[in-house]
């Protein structure tokens, strides 16, 4: 099933972004690495990053997933 691959992705990239977002919020994690990370984009030059609000810290990715998988997420809630 493709969608379960995604769904896979998404339960291990949402927790880790949420753990990296809290780490930075709390001064654990050094804002500037937190930046380096979300704008590396593991050579996917079709990912940007949007700091929408710095408190709460709220970070926009374009393209994070395909309208496919959006609408697959979309139909499962």
């Amino acid at each position: 099933m493709p969608g379960s691959t995604a769904l896979r992705i998404l339960a291990f990239l949402v927790p880790t972004v949420a753990i990296l977002l809290g780490l930075a919020q709390i001064g654990v994690l050094p804002s500037e690495w937190l930046n380096a990370i979300l704008n590396s984009n593991a050579g996917d030059s079709s990912l940007k990053t949007y700091v929408l609000s710095n408190d709460p810290l709220v970070v926009y990715i374009k393209n994070f997933i395909s309208p496919e998988e959006a609408t697959h997420l979309v139909a499962l809630t």
